[in-house]
C-alpha cells in the first residue's frame, strides 16, 4: 500500500490549509478504493504501518524535507486508523 499517497492525498500537499486529519482522510478513502480487501487481522495494517514508519525514518536520517516525511506519516496513520476500523476496534467504518 504504499504507493496510495499518489493517488490519494498527494493532491491536497499544495493546499496551504488542510490540516493533518484532513490529509489521512483522503489517504484513507483512497487506500480503501485501491485495495478493497480489509485487513483480515490487526498483524496485516500493522505491517503496512510499519514499512511506512522505517520510511519516514529513513528519511529523517537522511535529513530529507518534512514534506517528503509528511507523506510517510499521512500514510502510517491511514493504515493505523484503517486497521483498528477494520478488525473492528473503533466504531468505524
Amino acid at each position: 500500500m504504499a504507493d496510495t499517497i499518489c493517488g490519494g492525498a498527494n493532491d491536497l500537499f499544495d493546499k496551504e490549509q488542510v490540516s493533518f486529519q484532513q490529509l489521512v482522510a483522503a489517504e484513507l478513502v483512497a487506500a480503501r478504493a485501491k485495495y478493497p480487501q480489509p485487513f483480515a487481522a490487526p498483524i496485516d495494517g500493522l505491517r503496512c504501518a510499519h514499512d511506512e514508519l522505517i520510511e519516514a525514518l529513513v528519511k529523517a536520517l537522511k535529513l530529507r524535507p518534512n514534506g517528503d516525511i509528511l507523506h510517510d506519516l499521512v500514510q502510517v496513520a491511514a493504515m493505523c486508523q484503517r486497521t483498528a476500523e477494520d478488525c473492528k476496534m473503533t466504531q468505524g467504518k
